[in-house]
């Protein structure tokens, strides 16, 4: 078994956080709260700086949080490197800031094969639903890799 599937939960969490802040979904601050195979919770809070010209959430840091999630979510699921195919989003509720709301999302994956995997994220605003996406990642396994983690010892 590799070296990063051995690492607990609470230390994988550290250390993808620590890659979101520095990457760009670093710009909306989110975090990955939870996470398991086929699964993940990440939240963030509305700021100023992430709202469009009308005053209401960027639809772009919405699919910033649901892309992020799901395309980390899925390379812990696989512990290989993955990259985002195709996605399709459904924004049904516009989001203010007047109370500086706490926005969640919940990655679900609805297939993990040897090959394509495929995401459901929904984005929540207290308990409203504001965004559901589906995301397809292509899976770059490392085949030479995994028949050898596979041969008796």
């Amino acid at each position: 078994m590799g070296r990063d599937r051995m690492k607990t939960k609470e230390v994988l969490l550290n250390e993808v956080n620590k890659r979101l802040k520095a990457s760009f979904a670093g710009k909306i601050d989110m975090d990955i709260v939870d996470f398991k195979k086929g699964y993940g919770k990440a939240i963030f809070n509305v700021k100023e700086d992430l709202l469009n010209p009308m005053g209401t959430l960027h639809a772009g840091v919405l699919f910033t949080l649901a892309d992020s999630l799901a395309t980390t979510c899925c390379f812990l699921s696989y512990m290989s490197f993955v990259t985002t195919t195709n996605v399709h989003s459904s924004f049904l509720k516009s989001v203010k800031n007047e109370k500086r709301e706490e926005i969640s999302a919940i990655a679900t994956a609805l297939r993990l094969g040897n090959k394509i995997a495929v995401w459901e994220v929904r984005c929540y605003s207290n308990d409203d639903l504001i965004a559901v996406f589906i995301i397809e990642h292509l899976v770059m396994r490392d085949q030479k890799k995994e028949k050898e983690e596979q041969q008796p010892k």
